[in-house]
């Protein structure tokens, strides 16, 4: 499905896009049921071994509800590893706390250290989504090194000062 100029497929109940290095956005659409979970996790991890450890923007504002098989298998498969963060916008009140539940009891029962630093996210809308995956990008990054800490700010054509150099 092509819109807003941006390439999204249509998967069964859900639209989505990979924007890379690590962006998996998704705009969920309607009632889920336990094959449109099944589907899902299966193509988040095929782009999680393209692109390694993802971070999910989700849009909740078009969903339904799940049914119990989708709630199960939800329960059964192991998300945890395919993402570092979700961001979530256009969640109603109820969704934002079965989420925040299900996330709390899939960290404390994990054993996977990889879950251990899952970071959840809910903003208010699509635009607020994509700031705070560029900060969580930015804060992400290593530490640069001691040599790029400290950049040449004054030059001097005194050669002999420590710590400078000569510009021509």
């Amino acid at each position: 499905m092509d819109t807003d100029g941006q390439c999204w497929r249509r998967m069964r109940a859900f639209d989505v896009r990979m924007e890379p290095p690590d962006l998996f956005q998704s705009r969920m659409i309607g009632d889920l049921e336990e094959a449109d979970v099944h589907v899902f996790h299966d193509l988040m991890y095929a782009e999680r071994s393209r692109h390694g450890r993802l971070i999910w923007l989700a849009d909740c504002s078009r969903l339904g509800d799940l049914d119990p098989g989708a709630r199960r298998t939800v329960g059964q498969r192991d998300f945890g590893h395919l993402f570092w963060a979700v961001i979530i916008h256009g969640a109603n009140f109820r969704q934002r706390v079965l989420v925040t539940m299900m996330f709390h009891a899939a960290r404390l029962l994990s054993r996977d250290k990889d879950r251990k630093d899952l970071q959840l996210h809910f903003v208010p809308d699509e635009a607020a989504g994509l700031c705070l995956v560029e900060e969580l990008r930015l804060a992400a990054m290593p530490p640069p090194r001691n040599s790029e800490v400290r950049p040449v700010t004054h030059a001097s054509s005194h050669p002999s000062r420590r710590g400078t150099r000569v510009v021509s």
